[in-house]
């Protein structure tokens, strides 16, 4: 038995499937356009110039409106150096 992953939906349902989250097609439907309106909504604000800074701890870089990332390039460059590190430290 699971519970509906729809927000306010609390119905318990048996699962048809493994994978199954929504009880029914409609909660599914409803679920999907809200997700998708949330993500319209945030590029909208995106382009529009809404000041968005990066969400890795300690920085502070504010991000331009053409980067659809959450996160700073100079951050992302020096997280896939350490990756980077750390595997030559697995082999070397």
């Amino acid at each position: 038995m699971r519970v509906c992953e729809n927000a306010g939906c609390e119905i318990v349902f048996e699962p048809q499937s493994f994978n199954q989250k929504y009880h029914d097609e409609v909660c599914r439907q409803i679920a999907t356009n809200k997700r998708l309106m949330e993500k319209y909504h945030a590029k909208r604000r995106r382009i529009g110039g809404e000041v968005r800074i990066c969400k890795t701890e300690g920085c502070e870089t504010k991000l331009s409106r053409y980067n659809e990332s959450e996160i700073c390039q100079k951050c992302v460059a020096f997280s896939a150096e350490s990756r980077r590190q750390v595997l030559l430290g697995m082999f070397g």
